[in-house]
């Protein structure tokens, strides 16, 4: 018996023959340019390689001389870009190459990485690359074994760690203590600012063995007589080498050869000032700003530095604002500004590269921990509610050690747009946390209680 094709078989074979046709077009038409575009590929994956090998070439002996640029290669547009991490031991390496395929369909392939300073790992305070404990969290032990006077500020650098107190319990009492940062247990280098006085230092800055200390005086308004005093470590003694009167003061910072002072709220002076420091023992003041308010903290990169006030208001606009070291002069204005929302207040700031972080108080509503663009203040990468207010924060490569006032909270920053909570150290019964610096290769904590001050150390 004979028996035809079925309707459902030939539309089967149909398909089938017009997949073929395709198929068969594609292989003869299509694969000069599939070819082609592998080619272009395989092309911009080695000029990527290469812009990326041929820094990662230049050796310990040539990181600095790591930079950006962009160039073209044929019909590829290439760029290296280089940006600096945490206190500039790496550098975090782009190489990227665009073009567009046959079809004219834009391409780009990259190819990134870190390279370290590790040679020179000795001369960044907090290194990454000293981490002592690979595996396993380090400790927050003890570091100071003795009583210490209430702290008002803590300074360190890769071989010192500066404790200050505003105010002693007798008039003898040193008010600024200077330990070594791998010894804690040798009797530190002391400083009292007059055998007359219970009155210490409010804040200090470090650089090197010259320690910058600003006195906690309280004066009448309109009698400017706290001071700035120059500090020099020489020795088994430390020498005051020179003094420089000032309004009521309230934050200090050294960075990239400039000293930066906060003073406290003035309607006669100026809040904010910069001083050169080209020669070490003698500060120079070369700039000043009009704040408004007392200014908390300060921090720069070298070529803006960033000031965060206790004005939180909505008409003033400068909780945090943002100044170009390019235009130094006694009226310097603010090039940015940034007013994070809710009540808290900017009590301390930490930068690393393009990321500005901000330490807040904690009223109810209000998130303490925030991370803006460096380079667009408006701009937030984000943002977190820890309940506590920050105290201090210390940023160490991809990591972020935060202070509240009953924990030291590790954060894992490596991506400025989701950074999460890593670990959490409790600071000992009945202390509050004061502020926190990096040096050597550890990180200190000043903790108060009803007793006294105690500094705590994190082996990094």
């Amino acid at each position: 018996m004979t028996r035809g094709f079925s309707l459902i078989e030939i539309l089967i074979s149909l398909t089938l023959l017009t997949t073929t046709l395709i198929a068969i077009s594609l292989l003869v038409l299509g694969a000069p340019d599939v070819v082609a575009n592998a080619v272009l590929h395989r092309e911009a994956g080695y000029i990527a390689q290469q812009g990326f090998l041929k820094e990662m070439a230049r050796g310990p002996e040539g990181f600095i001389d790591i930079t950006s640029y962009e160039g073209t290669n044929n019909v590829f547009n290439t760029a290296v870009l280089v940006e600096t991490v945490g206190d500039g031991s790496a550098r975090h390496v782009q190489s990227q190459v665009s073009w567009n395929t046959v079809w004219d369909i834009p391409q780009t392939l990259v190819m990134d990485g870190y390279v370290t300073d590790y040679m020179h790992a000795d001369q960044y305070a907090c290194s990454p690359f000293l981490r002592r404990h690979a595996v396993s969290e380090p400790a927050l032990k003890p570091f100071t074994t003795f009583p210490l006077p209430h702290i008002a500020s803590l300074a360190a650098n890769r071989a010192h760690v500066v404790v200050s107190a505003s105010s002693t319990a007798g008039f003898s009492d040193p008010a600024l203590l200077v330990f070594d940062t791998k010894n804690s247990t040798e009797t530190p280098l002391t400083f009292d600012t007059a055998t007359s006085t219970k009155i210490g230092y409010g804040a200090v800055a470090v650089h090197g063995d010259y320690i910058y200390a600003l006195s906690a005086h309280t004066c009448p308004v309109g009698i400017p007589c706290a001071a700035l005093d120059v500090l020099l470590l020489q020795g088994t003694e430390i020498v005051r080498v020179h003094s420089l009167p000032l309004p009521p003061t309230r934050s200090i910072t050294y960075a990239h050869g400039y000293l930066f002072v906060g003073l406290r709220a003035s309607s006669m002076d100026p809040e904010f000032r910069v001083f050169s420091l080209e020669n070490p023992e003698l500060p120079v003041q070369v700039g000043s700003a009009e704040i408004g308010s007392t200014v908390n903290d300060i921090v720069s990169n070298g070529s803006t530095v960033y000031v965060a006030t206790a004005d939180n208001s909505i008409a003033g606009d400068r909780a945090v604002m943002a100044f170009p070291l390019s235009s130094l002069n006694s009226s310097m204005q603010a090039s940015m500004r940034a007013r994070p929302p809710g009540a808290g207040i900017a009590q301390t700031l930490a930068l690393s590269g393009e990321v500005l972080y901000i330490g807040r108080s904690a009223p109810l509503n209000s998130k303490e921990l925030y991370l803006l663009s460096a380079t667009n203040l408006r701009e937030e990468l984000s943002s977190r509610d820890i309940d506590s207010s920050v105290y201090g924060i210390v940023v160490q490569g991809m990591q972020a050690y935060v202070l509240t006032r009953t924990h030291l909270e590790h954060w894992d920053v490596k991506n400025a747009r989701y950074i999460a909570r890593h670990s959490s150290y409790t600071l000992p019964q009945g202390t509050t946390g004061g502020t926190v610096a990096c040096g050597g290769s550890g990180l200190f904590v000043a903790a108060n209680d009803s007793s006294g001050g105690h500094v705590l150390r994190l082996g990094l």
